[in-house]
């Protein structure tokens, strides 16, 4: 076998490139690309949709809490005491979650007023988060009377779970001692009982009656 010839011919020398500006050099970049950009007025009008979105999301929490206080008293009319502590800690869950999205809404309701008035906003998503940060830390550092006694939603749960074998009877304060001078909690006494045939109404309703007076020609 032939042996196999060496060549002899030098590598070639390196490419040598002539340095140039930096493309990136930190006298040609802005330090804050930005720093001219914010949201026109015009824009504003479409952060109603998403106002809009918070609205449909606190109806279904709404009904939700509505249908598990309902459930609550058939499982209370059965003796189902560990169900009804189940339906009730859900019933908190609603309300801290309602007060989420509460807080995410009037967060994005600010943005948008302020947009509207003509305030120059470069950072939405950080204005926004800030916001919401500052009132969530707010109510998430409130003792639990504050978060639910004083909420509609729970007093009702409490009062028909309560009247399920109490029709006569008064519920107890949810707080016999108030958390401070600001909030006070009651209880409201409301009969579910026909003042007739004194059987158990069937998905009562309120009214409210508006009169007008007016002059008699």
């Amino acid at each position: 076998m032939a042996p196999i010839a060496s060549s002899s011919r030098a590598p070639p020398p390196p490419i040598e490139h002539s340095p140039g500006p930096d493309p990136l050099s930190e006298a040609e970049v802005d330090e804050d690309p930005f720093e001219n950009f914010h949201i026109e007025p015009a824009c504003a009008v479409k952060l109603n949709n998403l106002v809009g979105d918070f609205d449909k999301v606190l109806d279904s929490i709404t009904h939700g809490m509505q249908r598990g206080t309902e459930t609550a008293c058939e499982l209370e009319e059965v003796q189902e005491p560990e169900q009804v502590e189940k339906i009730e800690f859900s019933i908190r869950t609603y309300i801290d979650l309602e007060n989420r999205l509460k807080i995410e809404k009037a967060a994005m309701e600010n943005l948008r007023d302020r947009i509207k008035g003509g305030e120059k906003i470069k950072n939405l998503v950080a204005e926004y988060q800030t916001a919401v940060q500052r009132a969530t830390d707010e109510y998430e550092n409130q003792p639990e009377a504050a978060k639910y006694f004083g909420n509609e939603a729970f007093v009702d749960f409490k009062q028909k779970v309560w009247e399920v074998h109490h029709p006569d009877q008064e519920m107890p304060p949810l707080n016999p001692r108030p958390v401070d001078d600001d909030l006070v909690i009651g209880t409201q006494r409301v009969s579910l009982k026909c003042p007739i045939t004194q059987t158990l109404l069937v998905n009562p309703v309120t009214r409210c009656v508006r009169w007008t007076y007016g002059v008699v020609p």
